[in-house]
């Protein structure tokens, strides 16, 4: 099977076992569940939306910027990655190097590339991708939610320049070289993400049924800075207060009376 459909992959969830490692797929549909909200078999959704220069676009924008943030991992070496022939084989180990590559989009995309023209974004696909579980585990743990961007951070992430400083001044994690292990997050990179859970804590289920509203368009909504921000709970839950939820929704409602 060398033709994979982008983002297919993620409407199955298939776990593709591998001794010691996970599929790429699987693992990137966990970091956008922890950084964005997204679910995996919202991708495929997210992707084929047409272009809008609003709530698609900058679902797209956000779920670029995590392909970029997991392939970085993989270039500096703290998570290794492997790749095995598509009908099962040989696991062969990733050098870094075949990570230094323009847009890994597509290997996000369908978890799979050409090994021997692996810096050819065309090639025939050859072989499945997998990272190692106990590392990225590990760094997974570490990781917030990205948060809600505005709009001239989505379209800094087209500017190089502007894109490394964001990098520098976003990181979540500090990877010592030398060792390939990871340091804990900056108490100021944290603190204003992690609270006590409160009573009137609620999650988006409940934010989209008070609401009326999909998640695709709560986050953009986020993203503009026109809708309560969310909170994090734990390593894999967000939550939402309700009084502010309430008066959001009573809001929007006096103002349609106006």
């Amino acid at each position: 099977m060398n033709d994979i459909a982008p983002w297919s992959p993620y409407l199955a969830r298939t776990s593709l076992p591998s001794a010691g490692r996970i599929a790429l797929t699987a693992a990137f549909a966990d970091v956008i569940d922890v950084r964005c909200g997204f679910e995996a078999h919202e991708l495929p959704e997210i992707f084929h939306a047409p272009a809008d220069d609003g709530e698609n676009d900058a679902c797209r924008d956000i779920v670029r910027l995590n392909v970029e943030h997991t392939a970085e991992q993989f270039i500096r070496g703290p998570i290794p990655t492997f790749a095995r022939p598509l009908d099962g084989g040989i696991i062969t180990p990733l050098d870094p190097s075949l990570w230094e590559i323009d847009d890994p989009l597509r290997r996000f995309a369908t978890g799979a590339f050409n090994l021997t023209q692996w810096s050819d974004p065309n090639a025939e696909l050859s072989h499945r991708l997998f990272v190692d579980s106990a590392t990225y585990n590990r760094w997974l743990m570490l990781q917030r939610q990205l948060g809600p961007l505005s709009s001239g951070e989505i379209e800094s992430a087209l500017d190089p320049r502007a894109r490394a400083a964001r990098s520098i001044a976003a990181t979540n994690t500090v990877c010592t070289s030398d060792q390939g292990g990871f340091d804990e997050p900056h108490p100021s990179r944290t603190s204003t993400y992690f609270f006590e859970e409160r009573s009137d804590t609620i999650a988006l289920a409940e934010v989209e049924k008070r609401t009326s509203l999909k998640r695709s368009t709560i986050y953009f909504y986020m993203n503009d800075g026109k809708f309560p921000q969310n909170f994090q709970l734990t390593d894999n839950r967000v939550g939402w207060s309700a009084v502010e939820i309430d008066r959001w929704v009573g809001e929007r409602a006096a103002n349609r009376k106006r």
